[in-house]
């Protein structure tokens, strides 16, 4: 989590900016592939009220 109160420092973006170019790419396409794969999972065991935030989620990924 970010903790706003500081600033960022130019170090904290240069140690990062490897794992950003690599992973940043294909984000939505994990999250997606994610919140598909607790949706298939929260219908399997009935749980649905779980389905309505995953599918909300859904929604709001795909863009």
């Amino acid at each position: 989590m970010l903790d706003s109160s500081e600033p960022i420092s130019l170090f904290v973006i240069l140690k990062n900016i490897g794992f950003l170019l690599k992973n940043a790419p294909f984000a939505a396409k994990k999250a997606e592939e994610h919140i598909k794969n607790s949706i298939n999972i929260a219908k399997e065991i009935g749980a649905s009220g779980f389905l309505g935030p995953a599918y909300l989620s859904l929604g709001t990924c795909i863009i």
